[in-house]
């Protein structure tokens, strides 16, 4: 690059991406660093402490996702009961006029039962778009308000504080989730209620847009590139055990205690961990007063010297951004295993009781298998390739491709076996061999870091 070429470039040295622009400290990516340790041997625990908190707030606030079901069932049963007290009043007022009628004009059975619920269950939903427009918001508005703010979480946490940032992620999220069970009984018109639980749905989308990149914001401070994979595998795990606690755990405390109570407790919890969180940890191992000395010089002597300068004075290449080869197949890596995680989150439910006629409580036990598995086997893919790291003369990029080619290979071979299962107990089994890979691991969270 030219010096008289003011334009930032964006360059991968195989262990970390540079940014390079005139009058800018650039540290020279073969410097030499002090030897490194292997995981958990490293001095300190401060790091694992805040690695296990995001993982925390990660299970608290995805796990929240769940209890939606429980504010859409109390709506169905509000609206069969006044559509049925509605009917008893004008079948009373109109009991003279009435007309003989064939039999065989009457619908019995399960589907008559269902006629009037506002919200359908899942087996009238034969295709996801045939669902009501209404129906749809109210069960996605969070993905879409989530999918805007995401890249304004990740611009906000170059700029600011990601300490700060991700406190105020979950405090907003779980703040706003105390107010969807009181919108549920505030006046008696259904719309008015359905289009303030879609506001408080879109906010909550909004707030939750600065998780995952504050999570990753605070963790590039924290992970020595020896256990940069550890630590950020046991970070994510979150994702995974969200669903994998919240679904059962929903259903039960709805059964027992009542549907609001689920808001309450999720929204408690999450605001409890914010006062941890921010009487705990800072963004950087500098700014912590509470951390060994020997702790702080061995994160100093591991992690990248960028690190070390103010972010804020960084300009951002966001030309040279979009034309990087890592930053795309980074990018279409996390929309395809989005994709499929998402597929098992949210259809497969209705997948199973189309499919195979199983029951909501079974469906709900097998369902809790493949979250089980991708969150026990994902802190191994990363203790695994710090292992290889380790052991063998493989660069990082090397890993990743590696491991991603493997991961991403046997995942599409398995969600191809799915089709093809004859029963529910095995479609569990390959639906948890298809997310329970540890190989995923280093190409989906540990590359952002070194971004």
């Amino acid at each position: 690059m030219s010096s008289h070429d003011d334009t930032p470039n964006l360059e991968y040295s195989g262990e970390q991406f540079c940014l390079n622009n005139p009058g800018q400290i650039t540290p020279s990516p073969h410097m030499a660093v002090p030897k490194q340790g292997f995981a958990c041997c490293g001095p300190g625990k401060k790091r694992y402490i805040i690695s296990l908190l995001c993982t925390t707030c990660l299970t608290i606030v995805i796990g929240m996702r769940a209890e939606m079901l429980s504010i859409i069932t109390k709506l169905n049963n509000t609206h069969v009961g006044r559509h049925i007290e509605s009917s008893l009043f004008e079948a009373d007022s109109a009991q003279s006029c009435r007309m003989p009628h064939s039999r065989h004009n009457e619908v019995t059975g399960p589907a008559a039962a269902d006629d009037h619920l506002f919200f359908k269950p899942s087996h009238h939903r034969q295709l996801p778009w045939t669902a009501t427009i209404t129906e749809d918001l109210v069960e996605n508005a969070v993905f879409f308000a989530y999918l805007i703010a995401s890249p304004i979480g990740g611009y906000l946490t170059v700029r600011h504080d990601s300490s700060l940032l991700l406190g105020c992620s979950v405090a907003m999220t779980c703040g706003l989730n105390l107010f969807l069970p009181l919108a549920e009984t505030i006046g008696s018109n259904i719309d008015a209620k359905l289009a303030l639980i879609i506001i408080l749905r879109l906010l909550q989308g909004m707030a939750e847009g600065c998780l995952i990149p504050a999570v990753f914001g605070i963790l590039r401070y924290w992970t020595p590139a020896s256990e940069r994979s550890t630590l950020i595998s046991l970070a994510v795990i979150g994702v995974s055990l969200g669903p994998l606690i919240g679904l059962p755990v929903c259903a039960e405390i709805e059964q027992k205690w009542g549907w609001g109570v689920v808001f309450y407790i999720y929204a408690n919890l999450g605001l409890i961990w914010c006062i941890f969180w921010w009487r705990i940890v800072d963004e950087k191992p500098q700014k912590d007063r509470n951390l060994s000395k020997a702790e702080k010089i061995y994160l100093k002597a591991n992690t990248s010297p960028q690190l070390l300068f103010d972010s804020t004075s960084v300009q951002i290449p966001w030309v040279a951004m979009f034309t990087s080869k890592p930053i795309m197949a980074i990018f279409l890596t996390y929309a395809a295993d989005d994709w499929t995680f998402q597929i098992a989150s949210v259809c497969m439910q209705t997948f199973y009781q189309q499919r195979y006629n199983a029951d909501v409580q079974k469906t709900i036990f097998l369902l809790s298998f493949p979250f089980l598995s991708r969150s026990v086997f994902v802190p191994m893919g990363g203790f695994l390739a710090d292992i290889v790291k380790l052991k063998t003369p493989m660069s990082c990029t090397n890993i990743r491709k590696v491991f991603s080619g493997i991961g991403f290979g046997l995942k599409g071979v398995f969600f191809l076996a799915l089709g093809f299962a004859k029963n529910e107990v095995h479609a569990t089994i390959i639906l948890s061999l298809a997310l329970g890979k540890p190989f995923l691991f280093q190409l989906l969270n540990a590359p952002p870091i070194p971004l």
